[in-house]
């Protein structure tokens, strides 16, 4: 379970910086002129949903860690509810 919520993890992550209504979140170009990563920007999109109410709109949930994680997490819990072997009702093996 821990590695699918690091899998879950990874992806937001990767969300923020592939996501073409975003980009530039965590690997940009800093005052200098170089390319940088930059985590103080993932840390407020981090703490975003505790202090700012925008981040429940139904338009930020993409950018939302805790509806990503929720809704990721609920389908990765419907694949392997509806792909496992002992469904209720189902016979039990013959001997």
């Amino acid at each position: 379970m821990i590695k699918v919520c690091l899998l879950i993890f990874v992806i937001w992550f990767l969300n923020l910086e592939l996501n073409p209504q975003l980009g530039n979140i965590w690997y940009r170009t800093n005052h200098l002129g170089n390319r940088s990563f930059t985590i103080v920007n993932v840390l407020r999109f981090i703490k975003g949903p505790f202090l700012e109410t925008i981040f429940w709109n139904w338009s930020m949930w993409d950018v939302n860690w805790i509806t990503f994680y929720i809704l990721w997490l609920s389908y990765y819990k419907s694949l392997s509810f509806f792909s496992s072997k002992d469904k209720v009702g189902s016979k039990p093996p013959s001997d």
